[in-house]
């Protein structure tokens, strides 16, 4: 299993100079953020430096972040083209670099049954139009579980329209653990699981997008559930520096994500 870290863990790090850092620190995959102002990867200059500074440093691109805010089942149809169009550049991009994963953001629902059961029709018209970009561009989609039962509820509705093929699950630790929910979203859904996003939060709704351990996640438990599955591809650490974890630098903090990213791996191989 490859070790990964977001790009996004200090966006204040440029781009070229955080590469070769976190190469150095022993990861052996990347995920491009969604933050524009970091890497446009929508622009084909950036695209050829992200090609060749992650193969210059031996690392891999394991997935491209499309836009965080996205909400495909909105009801208002500006601002579902507007997610739809974020995603099919990042699609776009996906398919210029040669990365097999982009990672979608399944929505939050509704807690109104009503509401609810409407935007997940509309979810899967927008995923429907989506899968299509997608195959047409050897890309596949990771729906990635935001908070909530009602997230939960969204991202098993749009696994169960699409094939493995087109679409897979991204299981991130900190969305479940926001609402105590640890690991419904893991259990109903790992049989699909393509990526991982892997950080700690203190739950009751602070998405703290700490280091494991940092936080009150039961990683045994975790390590358990990741072991009985048929998962074979990146743990991708989605921590993110903050002012106040103690980490003197970048170089510091990747050094001991890496060490905790490891620990993790080693636990679930053991199950």
């Amino acid at each position: 299993m490859l070790t990964g870290i977001t790009t996004a863990f200090d966006v204040s790090v440029p781009f070229p100079e955080m590469i070769p850092m976190i190469a150095a620190a022993g990861f052996e995959a990347v995920s491009l953020s969604s933050v524009r102002s970091h890497l446009n990867y929508e622009s084909q200059d950036a695209q050829k430096q992200a090609m060749a500074l992650t193969s210059r440093h031996g690392l891999v691109i394991e997935s491209i972040h499309a836009a965080w805010r996205t909400e495909i089942g909105a009801l208002d149809e500006a601002t579902r083209r507007r997610e739809i169009d974020d995603i099919r550049a990042a699609i776009r991009a996906a398919r210029a670099m040669g990365v097999e994963l982009v990672i979608v953001h399944a929505g939050w629902g509704s807690q109104d049954d009503g509401i609810h059961e409407r935007m997940t029709s509309v979810a899967l018209d927008s995923m429907a139009e989506l899968s299509e970009c997608a195959l047409a561009n050897d890309v596949r989609l990771a729906i990635e579980n935001l908070q909530g039962s009602r997230s939960r509820m969204l991202t098993k509705s749009i696994l169960a329209a699409f094939s493995h093929r087109q679409v897979g699950f991204c299981h991130d630790t900190g969305h479940e653990h926001c609402t105590l929910d640890c690991f419904k979203a893991l259990e109903e859904c790992g049989e699909r699981l393509i990526a991982t996003h892997v950080h700690d939060d203190t739950g009751h709704g602070r998405d703290d997008h700490l280091l494991p351990h940092e936080g009150m996640i039961d990683w045994g438990r975790y390590a358990s559930l990741m072991g009985r599955l048929d998962y074979s591809g990146c743990l991708l650490i989605e921590a993110v520096r903050n002012k106040t974890d103690g980490f003197l630098s970048p170089r510091e903090f990747l050094r001991e994500a890496k060490k905790r990213a490891d620990g993790l791996v080693r636990a679930i191989h053991m199950v």
